[in-house]
């Protein structure tokens, strides 16, 4: 057997045992406990009226169910009436991310320090006092998130 053929062997095996994600959400939520957050102050949510929600946070604690060859990550957010709204989502290759149960989705793409969420046609999430409402009737569509510690994703 030549180098040569012996690589490509090496090559293919590898493939083969790689999941198939290929997305960047697999190199930036890289470990358990990876954070993206953000809170709005008080000055841009005045300059946003229409805007519902003064938190909102992306983070990887979640275990991905077996076989699932993509990202498995939490997302919640706060209203400004702080009430909180937080599901599961699962995102695929393309950094699509749909939230279980319904929910809607987003995608996901990166800036030049941090994350850029944006919402879908539909996105509202079951919270413990009733329903979020559908964030893409208010001034909710594009989240810019950055990398906080894990304490400012905690919030159940």
């Amino acid at each position: 057997m030549t180098t040569k053929t012996f690589l490509a062997g090496v090559t293919m095996l590898a493939a083969l045992e790689s999941p198939a994600y290929a997305g960047i959400l697999d190199d930036v939520f890289d470990d358990y406990g990876t954070c993206y957050a953000r809170q709005y102050d008080a000055q841009h949510l005045s300059s946003h009226p229409r805007q519902k929600v003064s938190v909102v946070y992306l983070s990887h604690t979640a275990e991905p169910d077996p076989g699932y060859n993509g990202v498995l990550l939490d997302f919640g957010f706060i209203m400004r009436d702080g009430d909180l709204y937080s599901a599961n989502v699962y995102c695929d290759r393309n950094d699509r991310c749909s939230v279980e149960g319904d929910g809607g989705n987003f995608r996901v793409s990166e800036t030049k320090d941090g994350l850029r969420i944006e919402v879908g046609d539909f996105l509202g999430i079951e919270g413990a006092n009733g329903w979020s409402g559908d964030l893409t009737e208010s001034d909710d569509r594009v989240f810019l998130v950055y990398r906080e510690s894990p304490r400012a994703c905690s919030y159940e």
